[in-house]
C-alpha cells in the first residue's frame, strides 16, 4: 500500500502541482468517506467479491500459518467489514486518484471479480 500511495501522492502532485501534504490529506479523507460508504452498502454480502478482497487484504504470511477459513471463522463480522471497506477504499483511491468518476468504483469492482483469487 505505501508504494501505491506514494506513487498516487507524486502523480496528484505532479499534475495539480498541490503541495504532496495536501495531496496526502485529501487521499486520506476520500478513503476514509469511501470506507464509510462501503461499509453501509450491501458490496460484503456478495459472497464471492468478499472474498476475493478479504484473500487479498489479509497477510499472506497469516494465510499460510491459519488458512484463509480457520481467519474467516475466527475474526469477528465487523473486523471483516471493516478490513474489506478499507481495502477497496484504499485500493480504489490509490489506483484511480482524486478525480475519479463514480462508475469507475463499479468498473474497479468489476475488474476485481473478473481476476483469479
Amino acid at each position: 500500500v505505501s508504494t501505491q500511495s506514494t506513487g498516487c501522492i507524486w502523480k496528484e502532485h505532479t499534475h495539480s502541482g498541490t503541495p504532496c501534504s495536501q495531496v496526502s490529506d485529501e487521499l486520506s479523507k476520500r478513503i476514509v468517506d469511501l470506507r464509510d460508504l462501503i461499509q453501509h452498502s450491501r458490496l460484503y454480502d456478495d459472497e464471492n467479491l468478499r472474498q476475493r478482497v478479504l484473500v487479498r487484504a489479509i497477510p499472506p504470511s497469516l494465510l499460510k500459518l491459519l488458512g484463509f477459513e480457520v481467519i474467516e471463522t475466527r475474526l469477528p463480522t465487523s473486523y471483516k467489514k471493516a478490513l474489506f471497506a478499507s481495502y477497496l477504499a484504499s485500493r480504489y483511491v490509490y489506483s484511480n486518484g482524486l478525480n475519479a468518476p463514480a462508475h469507475q468504483f463499479y468498473c474497479f469492482i468489476e475488474q476485481l471479480l473478473q481476476q483469479s483469487s
